[in-house]
């Protein structure tokens, strides 16, 4: 029998070529729950600042330049038990990661973390520029869904799986993991964006570099992706600061509130009914667009946090629900974003 199994073995509905494209209510949704993100490895990019020690970086005014420059790449802040990541794309804010272990925080309480850990003189700052397709292709990686896991090298050829993958045309990544190092490919439509280690991050055009890490019978995999390529959301440096300011207010005064520091702000016991009401409307509203098709809207929502709530709308637009079409879902979202200013 063949150390190896084919890769058909470990395969699941591949796509069909010129097959109708797939909709919400056929796969799985295009994100992993934030319990389920990891920070993982980053590829080291065009570098443009390394280990600045963060009690000299002014976060909100970094960001503010990078944004100005229309940077597209990341903003990483790392040290010891420390670990985020800011990532950009045209000076715009795509997504912000903060790993608080065991959970990696996303969203404007990310945001929140990394400017707290900075103005405390915590760890030190990278920037590193990257191609717009490495920047989707990283967002994909760290948000995607799992397609398949916990195979094995001692099952699995890793050059055919990464081939049937590029045949299907598949946007997302396989990691490669044993007891030391971490491997990445990174693919956008079947073609191998990138391939780097956590030993080392310099990208590379082919996954061959991985196959080292196969040697190893024990080595993990991990397929993560969709069958078409998911487009990152993005915010302006102005509107996510904005979010992590108000993310950063209220676990602040709380916990103050509690220790009897200050004494209690009228409103601030309404804050959680506010939330409700609002979701009460948006949810109301996506009813009252698509009626029975509104679950899938209603999902994200549901799963949204106030600080996240402007990555969820931009999921709505970028939804694909049966029988729905696409302008009604970006008019839906556009609605549901003057919901959220008004709240």
């Amino acid at each position: 029998m063949s150390a190896t199994a084919p890769v058909a073995s470990v395969r699941a509905r591949p796509p069909r070529k010129n097959a109708p494209r797939r909709r919400a209510t056929d796969t799985p949704r295009p994100t992993r729950p934030e319990d389920a993100i990891q920070l993982l490895p980053l590829p080291e990019g065009q570098p443009l600042a390394r280990s600045i020690r963060s009690d000299y970086v002014a976060l909100d005014r970094v960001l503010e330049s990078l944004s100005r420059d229309g940077h597209t790449g990341y903003l990483r802040l790392h040290g010891e038990d420390l670990n985020g990541a800011v990532l950009m794309e045209g000076g715009a804010v795509v997504q912000t990661l903060f790993d608080a272990a065991p959970v990696v925080i996303t969203g404007s309480r990310a945001m929140a973390l990394v400017r707290e850990a900075v103005e405390a003189g915590r760890g030190m700052i990278d920037v590193a520029g990257l191609s717009t397709e490495l920047v989707a292709g990283v967002y994909q990686m760290l948000t995607a869904p799992t397609l398949y896991s916990r195979l094995y090298t001692r099952f699995i050829d890793m050059a055919q799986l990464v081939a049937q993958l590029s045949d299907d045309e598949m946007s997302g990544c396989i990691l490669v993991s044993n007891r030391e190092e971490r491997g990445v490919v990174l693919l956008r439509e079947g073609r191998v964006l990138a391939a780097y280690t956590s030993f080392d991050r310099d990208p590379r055009p082919s996954a061959e570099m991985l196959l080292r890490l196969c040697n190893d019978p024990n080595t993990e995999i991990e397929v993560r992706g969709a069958w078409e390529p998911v487009e990152p959301p993005s915010h302006s440096v102005h509107e996510a600061l904005s979010a992590a300011d108000a993310a950063q207010e209220i676990p602040a005064r709380a916990a103050a509130t509690a220790a009897g520091s200050i004494p209690p702000r009228v409103g601030d016991a309404e804050i959680a009914s506010a939330w409700e009401a609002t979701m009460e409307r948006m949810t109301a509203a996506a009813r009252r667009s698509l009626g029975h098709n509104a679950q899938a809207v209603v999902d994200v929502l549901q799963g949204c946090r106030p600080g996240d709530i402007l990555d969820g709308i931009s999921e709505v637009a970028r939804l694909q629900v049966m029988f729905v079409p696409q302008q009604k879902l970006e008019a839906l979202a556009s609605e549901l974003a003057e919901i959220a200013a008004s709240a």
